[in-house]
């Protein structure tokens, strides 16, 4: 979504010039990340890279896809917790 956002930010939306297809705004250079990587480490990769999800993959293959979405949801937890005690 911030790519896009970004392509529309930077370019004049006038009728036609909406992209014609996903690889035309699509990301080719992936920051990824592998499953077992310290959490700390993927937020330092969406901090550094300012990404919005990270590829997680293993042996060359994607298994799964990690948002700002997950760490909102662990930070919603943790708070909760917090708030009990």
């Amino acid at each position: 979504s911030r790519r896009l956002l970004r392509y529309f930010n930077t370019k004049t939306f006038k009728g036609n010039n909406m992209p014609e297809s996903v690889k035309s705004i699509m990301a080719t250079e992936l920051i990824t990340i592998q499953p077992d990587a310290k959490v700390g480490e993927a937020m330092d990769l969406f901090q550094t890279h300012k990404v919005g999800c990270l590829p997680v993959v293993k042996e060359d293959r994607l298994v799964g896809l990690l948002s700002e979405e997950n760490f909102l949801t662990v930070t919603r937890r943790l708070f909760s917790k917090m708030k009990k005690h």
